[in-house]
């Protein structure tokens, strides 16, 4: 079962760069708030068709019990602050180099599932650590310029985000073991985060119009497959090598962008080795 989730980490590794470069075309055009209240809405309603053929092939409801509270947190942390965090990232400074930033999760995520979930730690973890930090140093002071306000903002909103993916990948875990199905752990961490967002993005406006806007469906369809496979790597495998094996998706963008996209935004020698970098690291802490 943990090959299966390794497997269903990577695959959320390829959606989380698709999903990246899709709305890094649909934030030209939207606020990064719309984007992520249609982001949740999508995972919402794929997460109620799972749920219900699950349910329907087992007759079973599974006891949700003290995992909903968990499942709730993780909802508000990674599909409510750290998709948010991670949009405006990306709207600032390019998918590239937002998700390579935003891939220090890996390093963050071992230490809380430590602390939170019990879970151990291999000493060759900290050579991965210190690959990740500096792939996120080399993509992060890449402009002469440092009175960039634009940038950074987009590098502390990416940072944002790593914290708070990391943090709601532990009680992601815990909800999965508690409630024993990663179909209903996901619907209730969506819906927590659609019930947030949703308010703010209608107060604002800009819901119709995301709605209308193809490449932010595109990438609402990529990240809510991306979660479903995620939550399934949680369920399946350990934080500290589900996150990181996920957190190789600063490749995949580099990928994706310069064969598809790269008109989007550009990418130079010192993203491209901060990224490989950050992957390395990743990799390291994975299987430490």
């Amino acid at each position: 079962m943990e090959l299966l989730g390794v497997v269903l980490a990577l695959i959320t590794a390829f959606l989380w760069a698709l999903t990246s470069v899709a709305m890094r075309r649909a934030t030209m055009e939207l606020s990064p708030l719309a984007a992520s209240a249609i982001a949740s809405l999508v995972g919402v309603l794929m997460a109620l068709a799972g749920s219900l053929t699950e349910f329907s092939a087992e007759r079973r409801l599974p006891a949700i019990g003290e995992g909903a509270a968990e499942a709730m947190a993780a909802g508000i942390l990674v599909f409510g602050l750290g998709r948010l965090f991670w949009y405006y990232g990306i709207s600032k400074i390019g998918a590239s180099r937002s998700n390579a930033i935003a891939a220090s999760e890996s390093v963050v995520a071992p230490l809380t599932a430590v602390a939170i979930a019990g879970e151990s730690l291999h000493l060759i973890a900290l050579s991965g650590c210190v690959m990740i930090a500096l792939g996120v140093a080399v993509v992060s002071w890449q402009r002469e310029n440092s009175f960039d306000h634009d940038w950074t903002r987009g590098v502390i909103a990416s940072i944002g985000a790593a914290l708070a993916f990391a943090l709601g990948a532990t009680f992601a875990r815990v909800a999965n073991l508690e409630i024993g199905s990663p179909f209903l752990t996901y619907l209730i961490s969506t819906s927590t985060s659609l019930l947030v967002v949703l308010p703010m993005t209608i107060f604002t406006g800009g819901v119709s119009r995301a709605l209308r806007n193809r490449f932010a469906l595109i990438g609402s369809a990529a990240n809510g497959t991306a979660s479903l496979s995620f939550w399934g790597a949680l369920y399946l495998t350990p934080v500290s090598i589900a996150v990181p094996l996920s957190q190789t998706f600063p490749l995949f963008t580099l990928l994706i962008t310069l064969s598809f996209a790269k008109a989007l935004e550009r990418v130079d020698s010192r993203t491209v080795a901060g990224a490989l970098t950050v992957t390395l690291g990743a990799f390291l802490v994975g299987w430490s």
